[in-house]
């Protein structure tokens, strides 16, 4: 396989933030963005195991047919080395994710989303996913909320220590959202991009409560599945598992 050129992607990524940012802050104000902060304690068990701080950024626009998610989290955690008494880093990782759904029906929308992973812990040091595709609303109350989508992709990967890969995706992704109480509710996010040459699957349930005004606890359990790891990687786990409790402000 011809090795890509890892610098187009990098541009992308910068590229993208720099067209939404502007936006952000240009219609912060306007009704039809949702905005929302997360920071709180993070547990993680994988490849690395490590306690940490960790926050995110959540902007969603909704106007008409038209629904735009942005999200972007990061972690950064550094401890004592047990050997050598020395500072490092023990866990490090940064995503960004854009979705866009166009709905043309009460039950039926398109969708185009990318997304971009620097895990410095993982058996990828980079990955970017992007996929486009049809979406239905199985249900769709203002209590409750299901729906399904999927579609073709490419993901562009690099191996640590090891080969670039740049692959043809199939993406099927499930949405949830129920409103257990007036003050509680329960999110879950079910992600599959099945490729000839990997599996990526992963997990998210986030429950979060009210606490007063702007301000809410979340309790987020996170799963992330490879089905094949690469055998010139030294992180050998397939499985990842986070555990957030975090305190979010939305405005």
């Amino acid at each position: 396989m011809v090795k890509p050129n890892v610098s187009p992607y990098y541009h992308a990524v910068f590229c993208l933030i720099g067209f939404l940012l502007p936006f952000t802050l240009l219609f912060a104000n306007d009704k039809p963005w949702q905005n929302e902060i997360d920071l709180g304690m993070l547990m993680y068990n994988g490849n690395n195991n490590a306690k940490h701080l960790n926050g995110s950024l959540l902007s969603e626009f909704q106007q008409l047919s038209l629904d735009n998610s942005f999200k972007a989290t990061g972690l950064l955690a550094v401890g004592k080395n047990t050997q050598t008494k020395y500072k490092e880093r023990n866990a490090e990782k940064y995503t960004l994710n854009d979705t866009i759904q166009y709905t043309f029906s009460p039950r039926h929308f398109a969708y185009l989303s990318g997304q971009g992973v620097r895990d410095h812990f993982s058996a990828y040091t980079y990955e970017f996913t992007e996929s486009m595709g049809y979406g239905y609303n199985i249900f769709d109350k203002e209590y409750f909320i299901w729906q399904l989508s999927g579609g073709p992709g490419t993901r562009q990967s690099k191996v640590t220590a090891g080969p670039y890969q740049n692959e043809w995706i199939g993406h099927l992704e499930s949405e949830l959202f129920y409103e257990i109480t007036s003050h509680t509710s329960f999110k879950q996010s079910i992600v599959f991009d099945r490729s000839t040459l990997n599996t990526k699957s992963r997990t998210v349930n986030e429950l979060k409560t009210a606490l007063f005004g702007p301000l809410a606890a979340k309790m987020i359990y996170e799963l992330e599945h490879y089905s094949h790891i690469p055998p010139q990687s030294k992180f050998t786990r397939k499985t990842d598992i986070t555990t957030k409790i975090t305190l979010s402000y939305s405005f």
